[in-house]
Order: structure tokens, then C-alpha cells, then sequence
């Protein structure tokens, strides 16, 4: 394999890498927001039962 192909393979492999994390933080902020959602509920009933 010439250098060129070297280089393109690795540029492949970390825009694959950088694609996949970029995935699983929009998952994990996806979690996140349900959760905060979630937690608001529970506050918003609360202050109804007082």
C-alpha cells in the first residue's frame, strides 16, 4: 500500500470513531433529558399535594 492509502485508511477510521462517539453522547444526552423530565414531573406533582 502506498503512504496516500495509509493516510486516507486512518482518516476513515477516525471520522468512524469520531461519528460513533458523537452517537452515543446524543444517546446519553437523550437519557439525560428524559430523566430531568421525568424528575420534573415528580416536583410538579409534589407541589400540587401541598
Amino acid at each position: 500500500m502506498a503512504a496516500i492509502e495509509y493516510v486516507l485508511a486512518a482518516n476513515v477510521a477516525i471520522w468512524a470513531g469520531v461519528s460513533l462517539y458523537l452517537g452515543f453522547l446524543s444517546l446519553q444526552q437523550r437519557r439525560i433529558d428524559m430523566r430531568l423530565h421525568q424528575l420534573e414531573r415528580v416536583e410538579n406533582e409534589d407541589s400540587y399535594d401541598s
